[in-house]
């Protein structure tokens, strides 16, 4: 059953899973935002801007530090490409010299430069595809991984890729702290980012006795929470405190 919190900034009433009742402190990421304004935090991003799509017009919300460092904003991917088609031609293109091919995973046609085209038998849109692509195949997992040291791969060991997908598919691929759904973030960042999958408590307390992590009882669904990128970075910093 869902616990019922109130919100430190605005004093709302809210509802998280149980797994989040000891750490959670707000009802929102607007409500978070506004508190690490108050508060000084380093970790105050300038707050959002409102601006437009420059493809279609549409209004949409950017983090003050992203808006800054781009000329040109998008709602989503598809406008972004479609802007660029239209005004960045020739060798002013960014994808000047580039091919279109299809992902080896999900078929998705997507441009690359042409001497990275040309260099392997496979490609692929994301890394999300490529990952799929090799469990399916096997072709570096296990013994045949050139850096096969007995079964771990990887920061979060062996059956991360598994235990991830639980989560999210648990979650619903939404974020447990602010609500925003995996769809709404891939169109919010500009490389289609999903969502993270955070540990309550770090892989690395988990060590037996010997020093060797038992990756198994880490990954458990009570340990893992869907996270969006910036409730996951508030997520880290509560931990190092």
């Amino acid at each position: 059953m869902p616990v019922e919190l109130v919100c430190v900034t605005c004093g709302d009433s809210y509802e998280v899973i149980p797994s989040r009742a000891d750490d959670s402190k707000f009802c929102t990421h607007e409500c978070y935002a506004k508190s690490l304004k108050e508060t000084g935090s380093h970790f105050w991003n300038g707050g959002d801007v409102e601006t437009e799509c420059e493809n279609c017009g549409t209004e949409i919300t950017k983090e003050k530090a992203e808006y800054e460092n781009h000329e040109h904003h998008f709602c989503k991917k598809a406008c972004q490409i479609e802007w660029l088609a239209q005004n960045q031609k020739g060798k002013d293109h960014p994808n000047y010299n580039s091919v279109e091919i299809a992902c080896g995973w999900c078929g998705s046609i997507f441009t690359r430069e042409k001497s990275k085209a040309n260099r392997y038998n496979h490609a692929f849109c994301s890394r999300d595809c490529y990952h799929a692509w090799q469990s399916e195949e096997g072709v570096i997992s296990g013994e045949n991984h050139p850096r096969w040291i007995g079964g771990t791969s990887g920061r979060y060991g062996p059956g991360w890729s598994t235990a991830r997908t639980r989560a999210l598919e648990r979650d619903d691929h939404t974020c447990q702290r602010c609500g925003l759904t995996e769809e709404k973030h891939r169109e919010k960042h500009a490389q289609g980012r999903g969502l993270d999958v955070h540990h309550l408590k770090r892989v690395e307390s988990f060590k037996d006795q010997s020093g060797e992590i038992d990756y198994e009882t880490a990954h458990q669904l009570d340990n893992l929470e869907s996270l969006c990128q910036s409730c996951h970075g508030e997520a880290e910093h509560e931990i190092e405190q």
